[in-house]
């Protein structure tokens, strides 16, 4: 980049000020940097729009008006959810008996146990989602990921990247595969399993971790954050499922079987009935 710059603004000066070019170039390169890096999203906080039962911070029972702030630990009980916005858009709900945190700046999160939901904004920039036994690289998408410590066993599931990307690697960031929605892997110790299907429509109907996601959900009850990535999620979402729907009706019923014979990571999340969204003033901060 520096020798086309360089080579450019020779073009058009004349020799006795094309030195200055060289001396002012590493400042100008410098600046060029600085820009690009202040254009990525960068994580500051979390706020609370939806909590159910149980949701600890730190060991420490939550509450509405709290706020998730890098290092800090979420802690969700049995039959228990916390949904997150962040103040970059970026919406993350953690499942039943979860452990998750972040961390400041470029988007990086972490689940040492249980099951979260990513709903990432397209354009936005990338994401690494990280669990003891793999790496999850991540841009504009609606992902699932899973830990299961005692089987040190991590699952990676992918619903919407019309534009985005899906890339799962152990932890030491080797054998990488890419995931399209509908497919997903399995990361056991060392070992990047093989890709597979999973029913799209099995977990709309299923999952509570799902709200918002299927064509035709009501989207007002959202405060407008969460509004704005869960419109163009559910968009993306029912373009994958009628993708999906298509691939299984040409490919007859070996597809259709092999979709529906493992259930598990569409029963991803809990059904916890009507939802109760927390009205927050701070959201739009």
């Amino acid at each position: 980049m520096s020798k086309f710059i360089l080579k450019t603004m020779n073009r058009w000066l004349p020799p006795k000020h094309q030195w200055n070019v060289v001396a002012t170039l590493p400042l100008l390169l410098l600046v060029l940097s600085g820009s690009n890096a202040k254009s990525q999203p960068v994580l500051k906080w979390a706020d609370f729009y939806t909590m159910i039962n149980r949701v600890l911070i730190n060991q420490t029972e939550a509450e509405n008006e709290d706020e998730l702030v890098p290092g800090d630990l979420l802690e969700t009980g049995s039959n228990s959810r916390a949904d997150l916005v962040f103040n970059e858009g970026t919406v993350v709900r953690a499942a039943a008996q979860t452990e998750f945190r972040f961390e400041h700046g470029m988007r990086r999160f972490q689940i040492a146990d249980g099951t979260a939901l990513y709903i990432l904004r397209p354009g936005g920039g990338g994401a690494t989602i990280e669990t003891p036994t793999a790496q999850v690289n991540v841009t504009g998408t609606t992902l699932w990921t899973t830990y299961n410590p005692e089987k040190q066993l991590t699952k990676v599931g992918v619903f919407a990247s019309e534009k985005g990307t899906v890339r799962v690697s152990n932890a030491q960031g080797e054998d990488t595969v890419q995931l399209q929605p509908g497919q997903k892997v399995n990361v056991r110790g060392n070992e990047v399993g093989e890709v597979n299907m999973f029913s799209l429509q099995t977990f709309y109907e299923t999952s509570g971790i799902a709200d918002g996601l299927e064509e035709g959900d009501d989207l007002e009850k959202y405060p407008s954050q969460v509004r704005k990535t869960l419109k163009t999620a559910q968009k993306n979402a029912s373009y994958a499922l009628q993708q999906q729907q298509q691939q299984l009706n040409q490919e007859n019923s070996a597809i259709a079987q092999n979709s529906n014979s493992e259930q598990e990571p569409d029963l991803v999340g809990t059904e916890l009935g009507t939802i109760q969204i927390i009205e927050r003033e701070n959201l739009s901060k």
